[in-house]
């Protein structure tokens, strides 16, 4: 493994549902993919949410958000090539409206101690 793909990644999904879709469709798909957690070795850790649109600038019109813990870039790929992810992408994927997939390396900045 290179230095460079080294240290804590997070793995962000961000999407709209199509309309039309049942409360129960859209809790099972939200069910399933947190499951992913104890599925996929590699993914270290898992957040979910709705999104709440709580500023003038609004959220683009995504409903809920992923965010996924992994230890490094080689881990993401075990994710996306994973027979479980892959199944859930091949299940749910007509379900989304839109979405956006990004990886970032976190910057962690602390408070002053007083």
């Amino acid at each position: 493994m290179g230095e460079a793909n080294k240290g804590v990644v997070k793995h962000v999904f961000i999407l709209k549902m199509k309309e039309g879709l049942s409360n129960d469709q859209i809790e099972q798909m939200n069910k399933d993919y947190a499951n992913l957690v104890n599925l996929v070795p590699s993914m270290k850790a898992l957040q979910w949410g709705k999104l709440e649109v709580n500023n003038k600038l609004g959220n683009g019109g995504y409903t809920h958000i992923f965010e996924s813990t992994f230890e490094s870039m080689e881990g993401v790929a075990e994710y996306a090539d994973h027979p479980a992810h892959l199944h859930l992408r091949n299940l749910y994927f007509h379900t989304l409206d839109k979405f956006l997939v990004f990886d970032y390396k976190p910057t962690i900045v602390l408070p002053n101690s007083s």
